[in-house]
């Protein structure tokens, strides 16, 4: 894909690109001013360095599985480039180094974090926020901000320990998803 073509397009899919470099060396995709939509999706896990000027300004879905941010720096520049993100899913990412993974948009509706490996802290500050999904993975502290517009919260945390899991994840997720109308609450106890 040419740059022009990345200026006009409204949808980008990316599957299983080689990796050469990350996803740097496809830096195109980070400044479209039409992009409404952009999925990447990869077998493996693959290396993303977000460039320090993100431009996504009609982006509103955006979908990534198999990705792994270089910090959280990188993360919160994607995010604060995407103004009218509504929709967010993230499957089997990670962050190179262990530390705390922040979600923060004022128009994000949709929420999906699944298999999120190598965060220790999740917050999460997203006013508009109708649906949360959160599976596969549990962290030491949640902060769940500003969730008064939830309406259905589906948490599946995998546990190691019962110890574990009411000392420090049962208060901080029921507090952040108390005012959803509907919560599903699933865990698994693993000894």
């Amino acid at each position: 894909m040419n740059c022009r073509y990345a200026e006009t397009t409204r949808s980008l899919r990316m599957y299983s690109l080689p990796s050469v470099g990350g996803l740097t060396s496809v830096i195109f995709f980070f400044c479209c001013m039409t992009l409404v939509r952009l999925k990447l999706e990869f077998g493996h896990s693959f290396g993303v360095s977000v460039p320090h000027t993100v431009c996504l300004p009609n982006l509103k879905f955006l979908y990534l599985r198999h990705i792994v941010f270089s910090d959280n720096e990188s993360v919160q520049r994607l995010f604060s480039g995407c103004h009218m993100l509504e929709e967010l899913l993230l499957r089997h990412c990670s962050q190179k180094t262990p530390g705390k993974f922040m979600v923060c948009s004022p128009t994000l509706k949709r929420l999906i974090l699944t298999s999120f490996t190598n965060c220790e802290e999740l917050m999460i500050n997203a006013p508009n926020l109708v649906y949360f999904e959160h599976s596969n993975f549990v962290v030491t502290h949640y902060s769940l901000l500003n969730l008064h517009s939830l309406v259905e919260a589906r948490i599946d945390v995998r546990l190691f320990t019962v110890a574990f899991f009411y000392q420090t994840i049962t208060p901080d997720l029921l507090r952040g998803t108390s005012n959803t109308r509907s919560l599903h609450f699933l865990t698994n106890f693993h000894r």
